[in-house]
């Protein structure tokens, strides 16, 4: 980390939105969610540093960043701000990025579930398209959120159905 006085350097600001990245998540899976979106929004902000990353750091990229912001404003129950930033981040996610599209997916499954349900089946059924390519065990752990979205509406039972069609769970 800089030194008080001292210019931050690339591997500064590299660790720095690492660990405020990792703050949020720590803090949405904690119950703080003030400090959940206060932590997501500082890494969203160290992005506009000058320096390029090293490419190992792709998941710290914007869209990774929204997604971390998307999910921290889910937990801290802002579902509509959570559907902007994870739509935000899914506009943003690379080609590549399958284990994270289920993961964002899932989470927008979420969180329009609150307010349309059949909306909220159609991103999670996307998710599950997904996972039967490439299982992922972090996109596994958002489904209980989607069920408990769901419950109660007429898209629970098709979600269970879909469930039980997965593959197993993949860390």
């Amino acid at each position: 980390m800089p030194r008080l006085g001292m210019p931050a350097t690339q591997g500064d600001r590299c660790c720095a939105r690492g660990c405020i990245a990792c703050y949020s998540e720590v803090s949405a899976r904690t119950g703080t969610p003030a400090q959940t979106v206060r932590h997501a929004r500082q890494a969203e902000d160290s992005l506009s540093t000058r320096g390029e990353d090293p490419e190992w750091l792709d998941f710290f990229d914007p869209a990774r960043l929204a997604g971390f912001l998307g999910y921290s404003e889910l937990v801290a129950g802002r579902p509509a701000d959570a559907v902007i930033s994870l739509h935000r981040a899914l506009d943003q996610l690379d080609d590549r990025a399958g284990r994270q599209r289920s993961v964002v997916l899932l989470d927008l499954a979420a969180a329009h579930a609150v307010t349309d349900a059949e909306h909220g089946m159609d991103f999670a059924a996307q998710a599950f398209d997904q996972l039967k390519l490439e299982p992922y065990g972090t996109a596994y752990g958002r489904i209980p959120a989607v069920r408990r979205a769901l419950e109660g509406t007429p898209q629970a039972r098709l979600l269970e159905e879909r469930i039980r069609a997965l593959p197993a769970a993949v860390c």
